[in-house]
């Protein structure tokens, strides 16, 4: 496998540590990237086509994370209004994990970028390519949305945690079923490419306990009283736009 398919097979990895619920390391894929050696020529050439493409769908998640944003999910018979209460228990550690998932999201798709690079892309992608697999593209495409997703939504679900927002859980369980669902795509592609099944069958391991941490977290945030107790707000902006005589949803007069 080339250097920057090892690098970025290893960082495909991110998939399964989603919203800070796994507290371990593929140590197997940091030995990858380790051992990878450095492009020919330490020179990476840069990929228009990539870029504009990554900008576009960047812009499309931004667009997507927004409409989202702004919906307010109608209150559940009995849920609790007013401030909410204060983020304690549980929610203590997934306040840590939120608030350092962007960030990890971002260095992620930096140390992918390198198989994105115009000699790189041209050595998997060109059917006289050194490298060249025809599922190399779309799987590499598919990673790439998801990750940008995975920057975007990751950024919107710490904003929607802090704020206290009604929607954060269907956010919350949303992020991880999706992240899952993209980790299982591309552990699909990369079965099939020469070179790269190991990888896939190493992480296909780890599917069973990711879906048990989506389970426990997302039953955890669907029946927890402190949860719903905690995450009550709504968007208030949408609210104070409404045309006079609209009636608010419920909870806005006392959430404002």
């Amino acid at each position: 496998m080339p250097a920057d398919m090892a690098r970025v097979s290893a960082k495909l990895e991110v998939a399964f540590d989603w919203l800070g619920y796994s507290l371990y390391t593929n140590e197997q894929g940091k030995q990858v990237e380790r051992e990878a050696p450095a492009p020919a020529g330490g020179k990476v050439h840069f990929n228009w086509t990539i870029a504009l493409l990554g900008l576009m769908l960047t812009g499309v998640w931004i667009a997507l994370a927004i409409m989202l944003y702004r919906y307010d999910p109608p209150a559940k018979p009995g849920q609790a209004t007013g401030p909410g209460e204060k983020i304690g228990g549980w929610l203590v550690l997934v306040a840590i994990g939120v608030s350092f998932n962007p960030f990890r999201a971002l260095k992620e798709l930096f140390e992918m970028l390198p198989v994105y690079s115009l000699d790189s892309w041209a050595a998997i992608t060109s059917l006289d390519g050194a490298a060249y697999h025809p599922l190399w593209a779309p799987t590499l495409l598919f990673a790439l949305a998801a990750q940008l997703a995975q920057v975007v939504f990751t950024v919107l679900t710490a904003v929607l945690f802090f704020q206290k927002r009604r929607l954060l859980p269907r956010v919350y369980i949303g992020l991880g079923v999706g992240s899952l669902l993209s980790a299982l795509i591309c552990v699909i592609g990369l079965s099939a490419i020469p070179g790269a099944e190991n990888d896939a069958k190493e992480w296909a391991r780890a599917l069973p306990i990711v879906t048990m941490q989506i389970l426990v977290w997302g039953a955890y945030f669907l029946r927890s009283k402190r949860v719903a107790r905690t995450f009550v707000h709504i968007n208030e902006t949408a609210a104070t736009r409404r045309r006079p005589g609209t009636p608010l949803p419920e909870s806005a007069g006392s959430d404002a």
